[in-house]
């Protein structure tokens, strides 16, 4: 459109790109992407013509550029008349120095442009519901990369526009720019439509569709890659396996291979690498190639097993199959989540509730959060809410737009204090109102564990039932993101679950959140609510609208089986449910039965013995360390409980006794491969 159109004209171009991960001219999709996390995926990259990092687009973000005479051209003008347009539909965005988009010092949009001749353009991709799980699954690589030319990407933190804005979507955003576009340029307003055909079509524009052809192509995408090098340690089999790989233009250039495999025959190991590493030089990092390399049937005669060796070592050499990401929750995959109207319709739970058949709207968990508590507020006038920056919105925008709907009296900051929030929400309770208060990361609830454990658990206790303080619910995020390292990771639960008059409870989905949520907070008890962060915006689902409560300590077989038990809550809930389709792939006839706790104090006992004494079998997951975890007393009381049913030990798959490392995070948490691994395991006991 650039090199095509009029030079004195002003353009808006604007649209959104199905599922995709671009990357710079001169980028490497190896160290910016998870190959294998795209291809599970049906994402797949795009490399640019022009320069910049690397950018995940899905229909949830909003692409926009900018077209106007390279004399008129200014970076900060097309930057501001875009954060204009946010600032009409009510969010504070500014422009920073480097002309990316922020609210907040959270990046919204990046910044880039191109000048030929005498146009230019300034071009940004505004997020406006993108999923988050995805992205940082495909911007994560898991290769080890030890050297590369080439330009990397800058890490930015980054928000939709949805927590600042509920309604705001792609045409709302587009009128809204266009608008602001319509304001400052007039009559030179110039708005394209397309379509991906009529894009093809563009008079003026030669050999597009050849050009479109040779873009989507692998030497493109992969082809243009600068020089790298690429490291890999790992076990096949019974094998230990390295590899250095030295890659050009998406070319082998150089292999060092060393490997103890003596199961490909009486070859001697290092004979038979020699002639892997002659026979990969020069192949593509294509996976085709690579396995057409066993078909050579010159290999045959030298060492009859070299295929066999080729067949085993693929999977090393092909990065497009690499291990899963640790952080890949399997939201994704997920059949648990109710994102019809038909399947809310359905499902029995909803039913009982009589809430099946009403409106719903679409929610991720982050916004099934507000409307529960919005809808508490609405109908209980002794209802408040307070944190740290909750009356802003909270740091992940729980409660945006609170404050505005219903005052500062009852929707308020208070100072960084713990334990003054806990101390403060006791009193509030004991005085008869409702106390919804929030700890901005469970990581941060030690300072109030005194106030919690032998001041609220005990109110009622100590009066003799005369007084308590079951109007407070306490809501705090936990558990991995991805990133979060020792402080913004942990998942405390177990600490309190050895606490009398205390209720615990983790949802796993938007609507689970609203069921229990609205029921933790007219509970008659004190409630600490775990929300996993990680589902804040990975998890969408159709909520049902109108008020509802799902029953605490009450456990939901949200997957039945016969073979065995597993357990879980939380997110990990979406781990076990992938590591269970891949069980059930491989071994036919086995079916596995999946159990959410969703309340952990007081459990639902009766449930899970009822599940183990049926299969035989129990596999229990969580995020926390295994020492002393929750799981540890499901394992003492099923062990007494189902002793003569068991046929195997219970097996845990947990989180490490170390404290919560960054760069490791994906080898500390339970991912999709250790609990497969684990129900195999106890399977095959």
């Amino acid at each position: 459109v650039l090199r095509n159109s009029d030079p004195n004209s002003y353009i808006l171009y604007l649209w959104r790109n199905r599922p995709c991960v671009v990357i710079g001219r001169n980028q490497n999709p190896w160290k910016e992407c998870n190959l294998s996390f795209l291809r599970d995926r049906d994402v797949w990259p795009v490399r640019r013509i022009s320069g910049g990092g690397t950018v995940y687009h899905d229909l949830g973000n909003t692409n926009y550029s900018v077209f106007m005479p390279r004399n008129e051209f200014s970076r900060e003008m097309s930057a501001k008349l875009v954060s204009k347009s946010l600032n009409s539909l009510g969010i504070p965005s500014i422009v920073n120095s480097r002309h990316d988009i922020t609210v907040d010092s959270y990046k919204i949009s990046g910044s880039a442009f191109k000048i030929i001749g005498k146009k230019a353009f300034h071009h940004g991709t505004m997020l406006i519901d993108t999923n988050f799980d995805r992205l940082h699954g495909c911007l994560n690589s898991n290769m080890t990369i030890t050297e590369a030319k080439g330009v990397d990407s800058v890490r930015s933190k980054v928000t939709n526009l949805r927590n600042y804005n509920l309604q705001v979507n792609h045409n709302l955003f587009c009128d809204a720019v266009s608008s602001e576009f319509e304001n400052q340029f007039g009559s030179y307003k110039n708005i394209l439509n397309f379509s991906d055909s009529s894009v093809l079509k563009l008079s003026g524009i030669a050999d597009l569709p050849n050009n479109v052809e040779y873009y989507s192509s692998w030497d493109w995408i992969f082809g243009q890659t600068p020089e790298f090098s690429f490291e890999a340690n790992g076990t096949l089999e019974t094998a230990q396996v390295k590899i250095k790989l030295s890659i050009s233009k998406g070319v082998i250039k150089s292999v060092e291979l060393w490997s103890n495999d003596i199961s490909l025959g009486s070859e001697n190991p290092s004979t038979l690498n020699s002639s892997l590493e002659k026979a990969l030089i020069g192949a593509s990092l294509r996976r085709e190639d690579i396995e057409s390399l066993a078909k050579r049937t010159e290999f045959d005669s030298k060492a009859p097993n070299l295929a066999n060796g080729f067949k085993k070592y693929s999977t090393i050499f092909d990065t497009s199959a690499a291990p899963i990401n640790g952080m890949d929750v399997g939201v994704a995959h997920t059949n648990l989540l109710l994102k019809s109207i038909a399947s809310v319709r359905n499902n029995s739970e909803l039913k009982q509730l009589g809430v099946s058949e009403g409106p719903t709207k679409k929610m991720n968990m982050c916004q099934s959060i507000n409307n529960a508590i919005r809808t508490s507020m609405a109908t209980d006038d002794k209802a408040v809410v307070f944190g740290e920056d909750v009356a802003f919105g909270g740091v992940f925008r729980c409660t945006v737009n609170l404050a505005e709907d219903f005052g500062r009296e009852r929707v308020f900051n208070t100072p960084l204090t713990e334990q003054g929030i806990a101390g403060f929400g006791i009193g509030v309770a004991a005085a008869g109102h409702t106390a919804i208060a929030e700890i901005q990361f469970a990581d941060y609830i030690f300072p109030a564990f005194d106030q919690i454990v032998n001041e609220a658990a005990k109110y009622r206790y100590r009066s003799g039932g005369e007084f308590d303080v079951g109007g407070l619910t306490i809501r705090t995020p936990c558990s991995a993101i991805g990133h979060g390292a020792l402080y913004h990771s942990q998942s405390p639960e177990a600490y309190f679950s050895h606490t009398p008059g205390l209720k615990i409870v983790v949802p796993r989905s938007p609507i689970q959140a609203k069921g229990l949520l609205l029921a933790s907070i007219r509970d008659k008890n004190p409630v600490l609510f775990f929300e996993p962060k990680i589902l804040y915006r990975s998890t969408v689902e159709q909520v049902p609208e109108e008020d509802y409560m799902l029953p605490l300590s009450k456990a939901e077989i949200v997957k039945p089986g016969n073979d065995i038990t597993i357990l879980g809550y939380g997110s990990q809930i979406y781990v076990l449910e992938n590591a269970i389709q891949l069980i059930e792939r491989d071994m036919p006839g086995v079916t596995c039965e999946l159990i959410d706790l969703r309340t952990i104090l007081p459990w639902d006992v009766e449930t899970v013995v009822e599940s183990v004494n049926k299969t035989g079998k129990l596999v229990i997951s969580h995020e926390a360390p295994i020492t002393s975890g929750f799981g540890a007393e499901i394992v003492a009381e099923i062990s007494k409980r189902c002793f003569t049913k068991l046929e195997s030990p219970i097996n845990r798959i947990c989180g490490a006794d170390t404290p919560f490392p960054l760069i490791f995070e994906r080898f500390y948490v339970p991912d999709i491969v250790r609990c497969y691994e684990g129900i195999k395991e106890t399977l095959q006991y």
